[in-house]
């Protein structure tokens, strides 16, 4: 039987859509709450650096990479999970998620959520209504 479990957000203050989620390092029992904004345009997740060592999160690799603003840096892969609540209540948890580091230090949220997460859920998004939810269909 399957379940929907529906978690919304809204938009902030420079039209971004974010929710608050739960950024973990499962291996290590750790936890962080987050404001992370939805990127349908961004292919994978990104997680500032000091989050990520903050977690202690896997690293698995270190790759030059070349910022269209920044020029060429190094960009460190980690591994994280992701717990998604609704009014206290956990609703979806995604394991295993390949990110990047979040380089822009005037990004106003600490995650990026990219196709890589929404690949698991259904996004529904409302414009006029300035809010969006993401279904997540629970066996």
């Amino acid at each position: 039987m399957n379940m929907d479990k529906i978690v919304t957000g809204t938009f902030d203050e420079d039209a971004f859509p974010y929710l608050h989620l739960r950024v973990m390092n499962r291996k290590k029992e750790l936890s962080v709450s987050a404001k992370a904004i939805i990127d349908t345009g961004a292919a994978h997740c990104l997680v500032r650096e000091e989050l990520a060592q903050q977690l202690q999160l896997e690293t698995l690799r270190v790759a030059d990479y070349r910022h269209p603003v920044f020029g060429k840096m190094p960009l460190t892969e980690y591994l994280m999970d992701l717990r998604f609540d609704q009014e206290g209540r956990q609703m979806a948890i995604i394991e295993d998620i390949r990110t990047g580091t979040l380089i822009d230090p005037y990004y106003p949220a600490s995650v990026i959520i990219g196709v890589e997460v929404l690949k698991h859920c259904t996004f529904n998004y409302n414009g006029p209504q300035k809010s969006f939810s993401l279904c997540f269909a629970i066996q």
